[in-house]
């Protein structure tokens, strides 16, 4: 078998399984440290809110596609459990979990109430029907597939040690140095793209992106957790931007009949994803207890709602709306119309559409191997698509579409910030140059 970056790809390689993924992982994490203390991060420049889009888009519609691939196979494979009751609780928990995530936007009790309800709207979701599945499966003689988590925290074969074995052999050497270079594309990719979309002016963050940093401590996990036969970290999205979501204070903007909801602050601390971790490690304790929970609820429902949650805000799918919507009915667009005409927006959207299309064709083909090959062309795709379309797509067009200006505005302020940090810091230290000289002297004069 040969690990891909979107799963495992069976081919005929006579070596073990566990030793290449370790491998892979040990240089795609050397890979990626060195790209890291190397300043390599800062090509994140080039990758502009296009590629951020269409990757977006492309995660979320591989969530929906999963949590759909599901529902079907219990149909084709029901392995004694009720497909209807399952398909069924899918739907509920996702309705439901829908319904309290866009609790914030409705008039019910207050501010403080609403935002926490759309915050727990997962886990109360995931409780209640948890809950209703364990207790109508019996009177309904509908069983209901369990969660497939080990009785106890230890590796899945039993006859296993904690270290993979079979590290030795040379031939998963020089294979895995090979695999880890579309793994490596695709984690630079993922997980610069989230921190971009994370970091978006609409969110007013006030702490900078540690693009190094964050590469650097995923190279570090991407190369230690496969020696213990754990796959490699790969996915940051959409749950990432959707976590700074969550950290947000909102006001609700209504304005010509619309209504909208406006950040105000997010309250950046380092606690809550700490937190986060830190329940996630101690439910390595209760793992057992796990299997009460409905596969279709865990896995199907939560699948979805992943990817339904993931495409509002996101440029691609709402100018997707818009091409089904009548012209005098959209909303306040973020450039006046005149400057772009309908025409070639629906054609810039179609071609990014069309981009999005491709890598999910070549996300489920034979050649998946390639996937961050086809996500890295979506940099200078973009810079081409003028010349693609000779000219029906104007360069203005695209440069509009794409945020270009907004993007140079915010270099320009970043740039002119750090410059008045440097004045100011220049000043506070000739000041305390000064005032020191001045209390020499006056020491001095005091002696004599």
């Amino acid at each position: 078998e040969m690990l891909r970056v979107t799963g495992v790809q069976t081919c005929a390689l006579p070596i073990s399984f566990l030793a290449l993924q370790a491998w892979t992982g040990i240089f795609c994490g050397i890979y990626m440290v060195i790209l890291a203390v190397t300043d390599n991060c800062a090509l994140t420049s080039f990758i502009t809110h296009f590629t951020e889009d269409v990757f977006g888009f492309f995660i979320s519609i591989v969530f929906i596609s999963m949590g759909l691939e599901n529902i079907m196979d219990k149909f084709q494979e029901p392995e004694g459990y009720s497909s209807t009751a399952q398909v069924l609780l899918t739907v509920a928990t996702l309705y439901v979990g829908l319904k309290l995530n866009g609790c914030v936007n409705t008039n019910f009790f207050n501010e403080t109430v609403r935002g926490l309800v759309s915050d727990l709207a997962v886990p109360l979701s995931v409780i209640i029907f948890a809950l209703v599945g364990h207790f109508a499966q019996g009177p309904l003689d509908a069983p209901l597939k369990p969660l497939p988590v080990p009785l106890q925290f230890e590796p899945t074969q039993a006859d296993r040690a904690w270290l993979v074995a079979g590290l030795g052999d040379t031939k998963c050497i020089w294979v895995g140095a090979i695999a880890a270079l579309p793994l490596l594309l695709l984690n630079f990719v993922d997980q610069n793209v989230t921190t971009l979309l994370t970091h978006h002016p609409d969110h007013k963050l006030k702490k900078g992106g540690a693009f190094h940093y964050n590469l650097m401590v995923l190279g570090v996990m991407t190369a230690v957790l496969p020696l213990f036969g754990c796959p490699v970290v790969v996915g940051a999205l959409p749950h990432s931007p959707q976590f700074a979501g969550a950290l947000a204070q909102t006001e609700i903007v209504r304005e010509n009949g619309l209504q909208t909801k406006r950040i105000i602050k997010v309250f950046e601390n380092r606690v809550s994803p700490l937190i986060v971790g830190a329940f996630i490690v101690a439910s390595l304790a209760i793992v057992s207890s796990m299997s009460v929970l409905p596969y279709c609820v865990i896995c199907d429902a939560l699948f979805l709602f992943m990817g339904v949650t993931g495409l509002p805000g996101n440029q691609l799918f709402e100018r997707l709306k818009l091409a089904i919507t009548e012209p005098a009915l959209y909303p306040p667009l973020p450039f006046a119309k005149g400057d772009v005409p309908l025409l070639q927006m629906h054609l810039f959207t179609a071609l990014q559409f069309s981009a999005a299309a491709v890598l999910f064709i070549v996300e489920n083909s034979a050649i998946a191997l390639g996937f961050p090959i086809f996500l890295i062309l979506m940099i200078p795709l973009r810079a081409s698509i003028s010349t693609i379309t000779c000219g029906i797509i104007s360069q203005k067009t695209v440069d509009i579409l794409d945020h270009k200006d907004e993007a140079s505005l915010q270099q320009e302020d970043d740039e002119q910030l750090g410059k008045a940090r440097w004045n100011i810091s220049q000043s506070t230290m000739s000041s305390f140059a000064s005032s020191k000289h001045a209390e020499t002297l006056q020491i001095g004069r005091a002696h004599v």
